[in-house]
């Protein structure tokens, strides 16, 4: 999600992606482990924030470690955009729909 219009040019900038985990989630034995982040692009000199991007990883056949079942985030305001497979484990990415 764009929070501010990016810049025709990056020359004399200094970018910076900063992500946090939002959570980890236990879905069961023999279910998956969600993971949640956010990354937020932002100019390191003046801290503006330029963008979001909201990212799931599922990691199939991981649960039962006891963890937090949660339900994630509210997701009634994003939709899986893109989803990649690698060794079981899905990498989805989020946008608003806001947008």
């Amino acid at each position: 999600m764009l929070e501010r219009e990016l810049p025709p040019i990056s020359e004399g900038r200094s970018w910076e992606i900063r992500s946090k985990v939002l959570g980890v989630y236990d879905k069961g034995a023999g279910k998956p482990t969600i993971m949640e982040r956010e990354h937020v692009l932002i100019d390191r000199d003046t801290k503006e924030i330029y963008s979001r991007a909201w990212e799931t990883a599922i990691f199939l056949g991981t649960g039962g470690w006891g963890g937090n079942r949660g339900n994630g985030p509210d997701k009634t305001e994003r939709g899986i955009t893109r989803c990649s497979w690698v060794n079981r484990a899905a990498n989805c990415s989020l946008q608003s729909s806001r947008e």
